[in-house]
């Protein structure tokens, strides 16, 4: 697969295959493309020639609604700042990822998820009311309120110090084996090597 950036740069990924509920780490310096292939993956950024697979379907063979419907009950993303609604308190935040996917409210599992991140009291609270390490745990907790297929994080300790990459790497894990969803983590931070087995260097 690869992906051409007008008359300019071109990436080529050799085939990756990603097994069901394991732990993957894709790293690579900055500019070799993990971003890149985070976008193919995530059915954000159609590749010039290739396909994606995901649970047997060819996600680009999708039209553009049906895709955004997939990705919302099968692909949970982790970006490096919490991308939430300032507008709405974190439980509706939640609430609107599971009415994107078409799912009906739930709030049972809403609390569910928020109580094994420890923040099930910030429900009601605004973003604002909330420290970073909240806003990433309410990241972590809208990527895996519809139990996706994958869970992708996208230089999620890039910019921590040493005790809380160790905490956020804990807590991808944990989310991961709790929502049996298979966890791809893309970054150039050496540090967090020995959370994983499986390693795609680019």
């Amino acid at each position: 697969m690869h992906h051409q950036f007008g008359k300019g740069t071109s990436l080529h990924f050799d085939d990756w295959r990603v097994e069901r509920n394991q732990h993957y780490l894709l790293l690579g310096s900055s500019g070799s493309g993990k971003s890149t292939l985070l976008h193919h993956i995530s059915g954000l950024l159609k590749p010039t020639n290739g396909n994606i697979y995901l649970n047997g379907i060819d996600i680009y063979s999708l039209s553009e609604r049906e895709l955004d419907t997939f990705r919302g009950r099968y692909i949970g993303i982790v970006f490096q700042r919490p991308h939430l609604i300032k507008s709405l308190t974190i439980g509706q935040n939640l609430l609107l990822a599971q009415g994107m996917a078409g799912y009906k409210s739930d709030i049972k599992r809403i609390k569910e998820v928020l109580s094994s991140l420890d923040i099930r009291e910030k429900f009601k609270s605004s973003t604002e009311e909330l420290s970073q390490g909240q806003l990433q745990r309410v990241s972590i907790a809208r990527a895996v309120i519809n139990r996706p297929k994958l869970l992708i994080a996208d230089e999620p300790t890039s910019s921590l110090d040493d005790l809380n990459t160790e905490s956020v790497m804990e807590l991808l894990l944990q989310q991961s084996v709790l929502n049996k969803t298979t966890l791809v983590v893309a970054t150039h931070d050496q540090r967090i090597k020995h959370f994983f087995t499986n390693t795609f260097q680019l």
